[in-house]
């Protein structure tokens, strides 16, 4: 069965120097997590075990990964998706009128919110579970 990737298909070397300059800079952080890009990247490889020759254009199943609903693997998937996003929000500053970066950009932008919506949401019932209960 395929599935879609969300990055681009054919990976160039400057593609890949680009994604290694996004997922080895330890000073952007870009969202609520507080966490670098290198340690986003460190944990989403953990997440998925990984090895080191895994990149940002390595295969990676969003839908199933959400479908599957397991908040661990949407938290790493949500670092892959922002990192694919910054990468391609680079790409974008290089060429602004390219359709293709501007709709990979839209795709993993929008899956890293749903993907953190979904961590957080695990999060929250595994804490209200925990709560007690008052009766009125």
């Amino acid at each position: 069965m395929s599935f879609i990737n969300y990055m681009l298909e054919e990976v160039t070397e400057e593609y890949l120097q680009l994604g290694n300059t996004v997922c080895d800079d330890e000073k952007t952080v870009t969202d609520q997590s507080g966490m670098s890009n290198k340690a986003k990247w460190d944990k989403a490889l953990g997440i998925f075990m990984a090895n080191e020759k895994a990149t940002l254009f390595s295969q990676i199943d969003y839908e199933s990964i959400y479908r599957d609903d397991q908040a661990r693997n949407c938290e790493g998937a949500s670092y892959v998706a922002d990192l694919r996003a910054q990468f391609f929000d680079k790409l974008l500053k290089k060429a602004p009128g390219n359709a293709q970066y501007h709709a990979l950009y839209v795709q993993n932008r929008v899956w890293h919110v749903r993907f953190r919506e979904r961590a957080f949401m695990d999060l929250f019932s595994e804490v209200a579970k925990k709560m007690p209960v008052k009766p009125y």
